[in-house]
């Protein structure tokens, strides 16, 4: 503020700066007029821009210092926006849940409260990409300590996904047929699907309230795991085959035989879509094989083939990789051995080929390694 204000003064113009328009005092009798309220006005805008404007009356003259002229700020112009690119979907190559580890779904202290038996994880093939496809998972245990005397099959998956249907016809049968069977329980949120079966020797009558138990204490563990997400399907994937064409890419005369027919695999009761048996005839006998495809099968390929009992890298033409495989039951003695080719994105199999009087293990690779390569040219 200007000194020649009086302490008062400056009081009174804060007070109406602050405070609104109210009078300001004359300073003392040397001031033979009042400012006016219009003289006020400018004072609070001078003061607002760092300059006070007093009056003259019988005071010497206080110059005024001039206001600034203002200048025009330029134009700036205002850029034009950007658009935004609309995100692109990143396909999904799919992912099973619970880390795709039967041991998260359930721990073996649940699995011994709900049989009474110590268990053992039994599972087949461990990380079975047909399932991995779906966002889903497939468990198998069995009695450790008593053969035979319980065994429990858990599958989880999306809800909005199918089982494979080799396991979709295991958990469609009647939920408790007989006492010697598998008693089956399913459920969803909408969100996940829990399918159960179990088979309880000493708790038969027990087995409908076990299979709720075992998929209520799946559902409690499933959120602890990133969720399970189906892999999205790419013009690279092989499409669906029927049994019935498939001997048109098989040269019987390679194997040194005159015919070959195709048929499901299967029975009506138990049925394989999309496993088929190939078997070449001549007038001395006959060689067979079951061959399928999974299309994307290619997803945690490393996985399974680490997981097997046995495997072992072959070269097959046309093949970004090959094994040979040696399935073995963790459950009982039986088992058998595979070719696994993929092409990078697809998983073709092949089961030995054999004759009917020779044990699938026991069979020379080297047909079925030819089989595999005439199929493989054809998909």
């Amino acid at each position: 503020m200007n000194d020649e204000l009086t302490p008062s003064e400056r009081a009174a113009l804060r007070s109406r700066i602050l405070g609104g328009a109210r009078d300001i005092r004359p300073a003392g009798a040397h001031r033979n007029a009042w400012i006016a309220g219009s003289v006020a006005a400018v004072l609070v805008i001078a003061i607002a821009g760092g300059v006070v404007a007093t009056s003259t009356l019988s005071a010497p003259q206080i110059a005024n210092t001039p206001s600034p002229t203002a200048t025009t700020a330029p134009v700036v112009p205002t850029p034009t926006p950007t658009p935004t690119p609309t995100p692109t979907a990143v396909p999904s190559v799919g992912r099973a849940p619970f880390d795709s580890d039967c041991e998260n779904v359930l721990t073996s202290d649940q699995l011994a409260s709900v049989t009474g038996h110590e268990m053992s994880d039994v599972t087949f093939v461990p990380h079975d990409s047909r399932f991995t496809l779906v966002g889903g998972i497939f468990c198998d245990w069995a009695s450790s300590d008593e053969y035979q005397a319980a065994q429990i099959t858990v599958a989880a998956l999306p809800a909005d996904q199918n089982l494979p249907a080799v396991e979709a016809g295991l958990f469609a049968g009647p939920e408790c047929p007989s006492d010697m069977t598998f008693c089956t329980f399913s459920w969803s949120d909408g969100t996940v699907q829990i399918h159960v079966a179990i088979r309880d020797r000493a708790r038969a009558d027990q087995r409908e309230q076990t299979a709720a138990a075992i998929a209520s204490l799946v559902r409690t563990r499933i959120v602890d795991y990133p969720a399970g997400v189906a892999a999205t399907p790419t013009d690279a994937w092989w499409s669906p085959w029927n049994c019935d064409d498939v001997s048109a890419s098989i040269d019987p005369g390679v194997f040194g035989y005159d015919t070959v027919t195709t048929q499901d695999a299967g029975s009506g009761t138990y049925p394989m879509p999309g496993v088929c048996l190939v078997t070449l005839s001549r007038s001395d006998g006959t060689l067979s094989a079951s061959v399928s495809i999974v299309p994307g099968g290619a997803i945690g390929l490393d996985d399974m083939v680490t997981s097997v009992y046995t495997s072992e890298p072959v070269s097959v033409s046309g093949a970004t990789a090959a094994y040979w495989v040696e399935l073995q039951s963790k459950y009982d003695t039986g088992g058998l051995r595979e070719l696994w080719v993929t092409d990078g994105e697809n998983l073709l199999t092949v089961g030995a080929v054999v004759s009917p009087s020779v044990r699938s293990l026991d069979a020379t690779p080297d047909l079925s390694i030819v089989l595999a390569e005439q199929l493989l040219s054809s998909l």
